[in-house]
């Protein structure tokens, strides 16, 4: 990867909703712009990067979401219980040609919940 660093991320929750400094904006960016100076190929362990952190598992809640419970195919139904591992980038903005922070994330199962 041309443009820095890796997070990983087991898209456990982490918030630092009460930490004092800057909005929780400058400090993705401030996150992000450290990972970015990381040596091309090295990672990072998310949970020393709070806001990231938090970030990143609001994109693994969304992706997580959007998952079906089941499928209706060919006159039948099927339930479906997914655990998504995901290569997500995040851009700050539309117009930017590569993501703000790039992170390899494993989820947690989605989808169908047995028994229920």
């Amino acid at each position: 990867m041309a443009y820095g660093a890796e997070i990983v991320s087991t898209g456990s929750k982490v918030s630092d909703k009460t930490s004092a400094g800057p909005d929780v904006h400058e400090r993705i960016r401030i996150e992000a712009d450290e990972v970015r100076a990381l040596n091309t190929g090295d990672y990072s362990d998310i949970e020393s990067r709070p806001a990231l952190a938090a970030l990143l598992a609001a994109a693994m809640d969304r992706i997580e979401g959007s998952i079906p419970a089941f499928i209706d195919y060919e006159g039948r139904r099927y339930w479906l219980r997914v655990r998504v591992l995901a290569d997500v980038g995040v851009h700050a903005s539309p117009g930017e040609a590569l993501p703000m922070i790039r992170a390899l994330s494993y989820g947690k199962w989605a989808g169908h919940r047995p028994g229920h």
